[in-house]
């Protein structure tokens, strides 16, 4: 098993694009300002919403891109279930129809689950959250899906350091009313619709991965988010069910990642 995960569906968790109607507006205005400080403005709102709260758990349909190897773009969906308690606990899990992935973290330890493989395996892991996503990065090449959500600095400064970014206006995201702002960088262009009221959550995400084949498109929907219900602490630990089989995680040797069964 060559990565024991790289589902990392948002590098810098933003992204790109917008119709032909929008675009041709922003050509005028991006002669003026590369950063709409508007919209840099809503992303500062809604990232710093997210940073504030002790905890939150919502739900995320994912369409993601394949280019096959006949050059067919494909769409393939999958949906993720995220809780979080800060600093130190979260819960990750992906699913089709029926549960694929699980990533528990109890402030002791990451729990790799895969139900669909039927194993699970068990790293230490620091005292933090932001500290736990930099070191299985480093020491296991372990990615989380939706990690730039999770640290204390949400998407890390993604907006303020693209070449350029606009302001759409408001738009509906499913019957919610939301600002709609796009920004580019080098390898990626991006586009996030946040909503327009007194709580600034992410509704919508789309993703261009320029550089890759056929520029496949990433798009994220987010939904229940909720920030005031109670997470127990079972959520946050695994209890191995009967026909699980235990793995061992083994240290990234030269950027590769490997289990012994």
């Amino acid at each position: 098993m060559k990565k024991l995960l790289k589902d990392k569906f948002i590098m810098f968790l933003f992204f790109v694009g917008a119709t032909a109607l929008l675009v041709q507006p922003a050509l005028a205005k991006d002669k003026t300002s590369d950063l709409d400080p508007q919209a840099l403005k809503i992303v500062d709102r809604a990232t710093s919403f997210l940073a504030k709260q002790n905890q939150f758990s919502v739900s995320v349909e994912i369409w993601n891109d394949f280019v096959s190897a006949e050059n067919r773009n494909v769409q393939f969906a999958k949906t993720i279930e995220l809780n979080l308690r800060r600093p130190d606990q979260f819960r990750i899990q992906t699913a089709t129809i029926q549960p694929e992935k699980t990533f528990f973290y109890n402030g002791k330890s990451v729990t790799y689950l895969d139900q669909r493989a039927g194993f699970f395996g068990i790293a230490p892991a620091p005292a933090t959250i932001d500290k736990t996503i930099a070191a299985m990065g480093k020491k296991y090449d372990i990615s989380f899906p939706l990690d730039d959500m999770l640290l204390s600095t949400p998407f890390d400064g993604s907006a303020e350091k693209a070449r350029s970014g606009q302001y759409y206006g408001v738009e509906m995201v499913s019957g919610i009313r939301c600002h709609h702002l796009a920004f580019q960088h080098d390898l990626i262009d991006w586009q996030v619709w946040v909503e327009d009221g007194l709580l600034p959550v992410i509704r919508k995400i789309v993703i261009i991965h320029k550089t890759e084949q056929g520029s496949p498109q990433f798009t994220a929907m987010f939904d229940k988010w909720d920030f005031s219900t109670a997470l127990p602490d079972y959520l946050f630990n695994f209890e191995p069910s009967p026909g699980y089989r235990k793995i061992n995680i083994i240290e990234t040797v030269q950027d590769k990642t490997s289990v012994q069964k």
